[in-house]
C-alpha cells in the first residue's frame, strides 16, 4: 500500500508535470463522512506542504 506522503508526491508530480518535489511538512489528516450513496463512506484526507526544487514556468496549460 502506498504511504500518504509518497502518494502526495506522486499525485502532485502527475498533475503538474513537476519532477523535483519534496515534502517540507506533513500537515495532518482528517476523516470525512459521506452519507450518499448508502452505506456511509468514510474518506481520510492527508495534507502535505510540498516544495518544488526546480524552476517553474509563470503559467502552464493544464489538462485531464
Amino acid at each position: 500500500m502506498e504511504q500518504p506522503a509518497a502518494r502526495a508526491l506522486r499525485e502532485a508530480g502527475e498533475e503538474t508535470g513537476l519532477e523535483r518535489l519534496k515534502i517540507a511538512a506533513y500537515l495532518g489528516s482528517r476523516r470525512y463522512a459521506f452519507d450518499a450513496p448508502v452505506p456511509t463512506r468514510i474518506i481520510e484526507r492527508h495534507y502535505c506542504h510540498l516544495i518544488c526544487e526546480q524552476g517553474t514556468p509563470q503559467s502552464w496549460v493544464a489538462w485531464e
